[in-house]
């Protein structure tokens, strides 16, 4: 979905931020191997975000998630 909204939504010189879990190192199959790459070839900043983030939460939970971060060229 992140990279959809890249492509599809965001403008030019656009940012695009997102919350993902940490399933994107986990996993090997060739949808996360496609996601690491695309996260390198846009220069992502990718930020661990604490364990305790969602723990003020209606249901609080331990999970490690990353905070993404992309800024789109401009197309000029």
């Amino acid at each position: 979905m992140i990279q959809r909204a890249y492509h599809l939504f965001l403008a030019s010189s656009g940012r695009l931020v997102s919350v993902v879990s940490n399933s994107m190192n986990i996993k090997n199959d060739e949808r996360s191997q496609t996601f690491r790459g695309f996260l390198k070839q846009t220069k992502a900043n990718v930020i661990k975000l604490p364990l305790e983030i969602f723990w003020g939460t209606l249901r609080p939970v331990t999970v490690e998630t990353y905070l993404i971060v992309i800024d789109k060229a401009s197309e000029f």
